[in-house]
């Protein structure tokens, strides 16, 4: 058996990283001008990207061999639409040449975009036909961006007295291809840019060829932060077209240099302002703080050898945000005041997880941290450093989904992404190591337990590396309750829900748990939390050899 998830979901989208600032990215159909705009709709899913600018050029499909414009009967439009929803993709923007100006073509091109949820039509039309143009555009509800090769001057003569619906794309490689510094040409159309064409040229002038973006000579990185610093948010950053043997390798190129090396800093710089502004959350009704005080644990699972700090962060990005996470926080406070295990310090600022600053505490624990939050590079590897050298981690639940365009901090954490099942989901809880003082509070017995569970692929998931403390019972778990969980399903049945590691000279604890604000008042569970707690501080000595080898050995 591999444990790897049956039929796997595409690598994880990242999409909530350039959300984080108003972006999104996606690629044009027409990058995969070889194939069908449907071929184009699995091969950009099957990268990660979800969103398209679609091509009035591209054929629909071999079912129906005909243009993706507005001559596609309603039938045809719906089985596009059908196809996007299916594949989760969208098309936010879409180019044709030309735009019909008579009365039924554009009745067709109004029933086509919104149809659709076309946001931006980008066309390149004659400037006697813009005051047209623009009554259209405002009659159906949608942008058009005219796009722009040459000097932007140009067209911005031409929408002079036209509304905000009309704008432009600018193709930001053409630009430096005709002598054009990019960042000349975005002063020069401010916000009348409405979408945006990404190409990079190998030189400056006539002679430079595409490469992959970051690859070339249009300062993609430096353009994208002048975009941000003006305020501009596009309907899409689009990968265009390049003549390319392999589409697919060029895109996925040129999509990972765009968040990991354009996107990603600027989102950096913006997640370290807003943590300095987002407290900790502990806004808990009174009835609710009552039973979470009545459940933590009245003494240390251990007595420290030591006076202890854990700092504790609730931080979450491009996620509408866990109840739990004011409940735990709570809990967490209380637990620190009423054993005297450690003292907890609340903080979001990012600050304190630079390696400087986060070696001044004894553990770090990330309360359902989703989201791209940790993005610079000093800060990634000041978290793996600190753990590395001696520092513990502890997680929960959500942590699991921090950053997934970090794969190193999967593989720190033990898990990274996987679906789940029901919010409300029943499970019989078995011990896999009932001996672990981490489990001690349970008495060495299986329970039953309510809430909400990942099912972590493999990898970064693994018994190879992990010491598995609590999973699934299976034979006693109905797999099937609640909604239905797509992609939930292991090979080997092994769908762990807490355990720790060791890390270099690090501890790492994690656990699923904590979902549902109710398990932050059951007295065995806030134990168990303790008990990591002190684990990764360093008081609570646990075995971390891993659960594979184990198991070997008892053979």
């Amino acid at each position: 058996m591999t444990g790897a998830l049956l039929n796997p979901p595409p690598a994880p989208s990242v999409d909530p990283l350039p959300a984080i600032i108003g972006w999104r990215v996606g690629v044009s159909a027409s990058a995969f001008r070889n194939f069908t705009f449907f071929d184009a709709i699995d091969k950009s899913a099957a990268i990660g990207i979800d969103l398209l600018e679609g091509h009035s050029g591209q054929k629909v499909s071999s079912e129906i061999p005909k243009f993706l414009n507005w001559d596609l009967t309603d039938a045809e439009v719906a089985a596009v639409r059908q196809q996007l929803e299916f594949r989760k993709v969208s098309m936010p923007a879409y180019y044709t040449r030309a735009i019909p100006t008579d009365p039924e073509g554009v009745a067709r091109l109004g029933r086509f975009v919104k149809s659709l949820g076309i946001e931006t039509v980008i066309a390149e039309p004659e400037p006697n036909t813009l005051a047209d143009l623009d009554k259209v555009a405002n009659d159906f509800g949608f942008n058009l961006a005219i796009l722009n090769h040459g000097d932007p001057r140009n067209v911005m003569q031409a929408l002079e007295g036209r509304s905000k619906r009309l704008g432009v794309c600018p193709d930001i490689g053409a630009w430096a291809r005709g002598g054009i510094n990019p960042l000349d040409g975005l002063r020069v159309v401010k916000d009348r840019l409405i979408s945006l064409r990404l190409h990079d040229p190998s030189e400056f002038g006539a002679k430079g060829v595409d490469v992959p973006l970051g690859t070339g000579a249009a300062g993609i990185a430096e353009f994208l932060r002048e975009l941000h610093r003006l305020g501009l948010k596009p309907t899409l950053l689009t990968i265009g077209y390049v003549e390319n043997e392999n589409p697919s390798a060029y895109v996925a190129k040129s999509k990972s240099f765009l968040l990991s090396k354009a996107i990603a800093p600027i989102v950096g710089e913006v997640m370290d302002e807003t943590s300095k502004k987002s407290p900790t959350r502990t806004n808990v009704r009174p009835q609710a703080r009552e039973l979470i005080a009545a459940a933590v644990p009245k003494k240390a699972s251990v007595k420290p050898r030591k006076p202890r700090k854990l700092l504790v962060v609730d931080l979450q990005a491009g996620y509408p945000g866990h109840a739990s996470v004011h409940y735990a926080n709570v809990a967490v406070e209380l637990m620190a005041k009423s054993t005297g295990a450690f003292e907890a310090i609340f903080n979001n600022d990012l600050a304190n997880l630079r390696y400087d600053k986060l070696k001044e505490y004894d553990a770090l624990y990330l309360n359902n941290t989703v989201g791209p939050i940790l993005n610079a590079p000093d800060l990634r590897e000041g978290l793996l450093r600190y753990v590395r050298e001696g520092g513990g981690l502890a997680g929960n639940h959500g942590t699991s989904r921090l950053s997934l365009d970090w794969p190193e901090f999967g593989e720190l954490l033990g898990a990274h992404s996987g679906p789940h099942g029901d919010g409300n989901e029943k499970v019989m809880v078995k011990l896999d190591d009932p001996k672990s003082p981490i489990n001690a509070m349970f008495g060495g017995k299986s329970f039953e337990f309510v809430d909400e569970y990942f099912r972590f692929p493999t990898p970064p998931y693994s018994r190879e590396k992990l010491h598995i403390l609590l999973s699934f019972d299976v034979a006693k778990t109905d797999m099937n309750q609640g909604k239905v969980c797509s992609n939930c399903a292991r090979e080997d049945n092994d769908y762990a829900i807490s355990w720790i590691r060791a890390y270099g000279k690090g501890r790492v604890f994690f656990t699923s748990f904590g979902n549902l604000p109710k398990v932050f008042w059951v007295p065995e569970i806030l134990e168990h939390f303790l008990a990591g707690f002190q684990f990764v501080l360093g008081d609570l000595k646990a075995d971390t050899t891993p659960s594979a080898q184990l198991a070997s050995r008892s053979k």
